[in-house]
């Protein structure tokens, strides 16, 4: 409709300016002839009249267009009506005639062409100069024009037939397309519902199963199972959310979100299944707003999207997230870079994203798998947002931009440590071990970070010796380093863990010795592990060997403890059903506050673990819901929130709030046995 409107406006245009032209010509000629210059006003305030009329968009577009004509005619009468002048007429409206063509209005085109017996009426009874004592050569000169009018007309109303009906089979057939478009999206819509429930049937009866003892082979098959379907239902997601995009039904809804939260499942969606030694890091600005106000869902499908391709199409290296803002009047831009060191696209790959469906890998033989809709949907996520998406890709790598704008509810900053004053840190990511030079870069940009915007004092090594010489010489609180640096003098940094903290950047199959003081963030190194392992380990805490902080894999709940695991993000649900029942606690799951409501209302829980960051209810209401429920019987069983909220004091305004304990994310086996421990008793064996 708008291009419509857009190509009639421009038609105007054209027969405004060419009237234009016309009349100034005309105004030419008037001077020259001497036929009065009281002419020239009258033929300019026509041309002005019309601009006026277009330009203030008067009246209907059709019959401006008649208007215009008509004007351009009477104009065209008064050049006509000056002797021989009507012989130089017929030029001018074949002219006519020919642009208006373009219009496909017969009905103009004819209105034009008999203009011209008018003009002839108006020689013999008007102006008297055809008459019998007039020259031959004028009259020859008439029927000529007459002629070229005729043959202009009748071409024209041939073309304008033709066009008229090929514009109509366009039409039916652009009609046809449309409809066996809209079926295949209704189609497309209808089959991911409908595949929904069976998916899901598959997938919680595998993973009920799963929960129960069975023998390696049995689970193994389970666990095919269970991974299947999940991938499955993912790609049924994908087809509904493109379904949704190429037929306008995609919506966004609004709510108040943690951005931490989001990043911290979006990142447990990708890696909690993986196991994989590429060095991956998440970073986030501290100084984000903690309470933002849009799409969390929407979102986290993006981070999903463009961090699974990352690890997906990168075989050594590793890659990079950073989650940044920009102040802005009605909020924030939340920004988003991805990196990695993978599989790039080509400059005509690269452009198909925006296209519809795209895979960098289209042999039938895919080693990668998926649907290859994911750029698509995060590009028409983020168009619906409106914001705004690049990338760039070559060999190299690729590197992805979001901008997001974002409304703030609490500007509160998101990360924050108490006391960083005492911090004294030392780091060493030593680029020449790495197959790939930026994985490095990669995690000094996160403990850059802590640096520039935390606070906390770091010094950076440039080699082993150089950071042997900076623990010689100062009084360092902290140690980080990776798995490969640790390699190369195990014994110097165990020796050092007795006495100061020491923590190793590593991958899955990474595991120290026996009374070892190290402490291990596993990879993907997320800025929450390092901030959370700098709050636990405060300047001048004593350090503790692996024995004292106790084996989570050994330590077994005494009794029968029936847990209850509360969050909207399945893969959370999952990490935490693994760690419980490892301790040999019964979980059961909820994914909402009030769907935890209303199983406490007929189920005994033991204790209950509470995301805080949830659509419809956060987790500090539904905790208060339920402790009021069947008489206050949960006034006194122990409820754990579940939050990836960094902010100083935090925990104490969690427990002000009526929780009975605090645990960050990441949750992490130890802080979940100690959990445990605490609230319902336990025992090491």
């Amino acid at each position: 409709m708008a291009q419509d409107k857009e190509m009639e406006t421009g038609f105007h245009v054209v027969v405004l300016v060419s009237f234009t032209v016309m009349c100034a010509l005309l105004d030419v000629i008037i001077v020259i002839s001497d036929w009065g210059a009281w002419a020239l006003l009258p033929v300019t305030l026509s041309v002005l009249l019309c601009w006026c009329i277009h330009f203030l968009d008067i009246g209907k577009a059709g019959l401006r267009l008649y208007f215009y004509v008509i004007v351009m005619l009477c104009v065209l009468g008064y050049y006509g009506g000056k002797g021989q002048s009507i012989t130089d007429v017929p030029i001018l409206l074949c002219l006519l005639i020919i642009l208006l063509s373009r219009q496909n209005d017969k009905k103009l085109v004819i209105l034009v062409a008999v203009s011209y017996l008018a003009y002839i009426f108006e020689s013999i009874f008007f102006v008297h100069f055809l008459e019998p004592g007039t020259e031959q050569i004028v009259y020859s000169r008439i029927a000529l024009g007459i002629f070229c009018l005729f043959f202009a007309t009748v071409i024209s109303l041939y073309f304008m037939s033709i066009y008229q009906k090929d514009s109509g089979e366009k039409e039916a057939l652009r009609k046809e397309v449309d409809e066996a478009h809209e079926e295949t999206k209704r189609f497309l819509s209808n089959m991911s519902h409908e595949l929904r429930t069976p998916i899901n049937v598959v997938s919680g009866i595998s993973e009920l199963m799963l929960s129960e003892k069975r023998s390696d082979e049995d689970r193994k098959n389970l666990n095919a199972i269970f991974r299947a379907g999940r991938r499955m239902r993912r790609e049924v997601s994908d087809i509904l959310n493109y379904s949704e995009l190429q037929s306008g039904y995609f919506k966004l809804s609004e709510e108040e979100y943690e951005i931490l939260s989001v990043v911290n499942d979006s990142v447990g969606m990708v890696f909690g299944s993986k196991q994989m030694d590429l060095d991956f890091a998440i970073d986030i600005d501290p100084d984000i707003p903690r309470v933002l106000l849009g799409d969390a869902k929407r979102i986290r499908k993006l981070i999903v999207i463009l961090l699974d391709n990352a690890v997906k199409f990168t075989e050594v290296g590793g890659g990079y997230i950073y989650v940044s803002k920009r102040d802005t009047d009605y909020g924030i831009n939340l920004n988003i870079d991805i990196r990695d060191t993978g599989k790039g696209m080509n400059p005509k790959e690269l452009s198909k994203y925006r296209e519809g469906v795209y895979a960098g890998d289209t042999n039938t033989d895919r080693k990668k798998g998926g649907l290859g809709l994911g750029l698509y949907i995060a590009h028409g996520i983020v168009t619906s947002m409106q914001g705004f998406m690049s990338m760039k890709s070559s060999e190299e790598g690729t590197n992805v931009h979001l901008t997001l704008p974002q409304k703030v509810i609490d500007k509160t900053p998101s990360i924050a440590i108490e006391n960083v004053g005492g911090y004294r840190a030392l780091c060493w990511f030593d680029r020449k071990k790495y197959v790939r030079y930026e994985v490095g870069e990669y995690y000094y940009r996160v403990v850059d970070h802590v640096v520039k915007d935390i606070g906390v004092n770091v010094e950076i090594a440039s080699s082993i010796d150089n950071l042997k010489e900076l623990v010689s010489h100062g009084k360092i609180t902290h140690i980080f380093i990776a798995q490969r640096e640790y390699e190369t003098d195990p014994d110097f940094f165990e020796k050092k863990a007795k006495q100061i903290w020491v923590c190793i950047f590593a991958g899955p199959d990474f595991s120290l010795k026996e009374g070892s003081h190290i402490t291990v963030i596993p990879k993907p190194v997320f800025l929450l592990s390092v901030v959370d392992f700098l709050k636990k380990t405060s300047p001048g805490s004593k350090t503790m060997s692996l024995s004292e902080t106790s084996d989570d894999q050994e330590f077994t709940v005494s009794g029968k403890v029936h847990a209850l695991v509360v969050d909207d993000e399945k893969m959370n649900i999952m990490v935490a059903r693994g760690i419980l029942g490892k301790m040999g606690v019964m979980v059961s799951e909820a994914n909402s506050g009030r769907e935890a409501k209303d199983l406490c209302a007929v189920n005994d829980f033991d204790i209950i673990f509470m995301d805080h960051m949830m659509p419809l209810q956060n987790g500090t209401d539904a905790m208060k819901e339920i402790r009021r429920i069947r008489n206050g019987f949960y006034s006194k069983r122990p409820i754990v929130v579940l939050t990836a909220n960094a902010v100083s004091g935090a925990r104490e305004g969690f427990l002000a709030e009526g929780f009975d304990e605090f645990l960050p994310k990441p949750v992490g086996i130890k802080e979940m046995a100690r959990c445990i421990k605490k609230l319902t008793g336990g025992s090491y064996e």
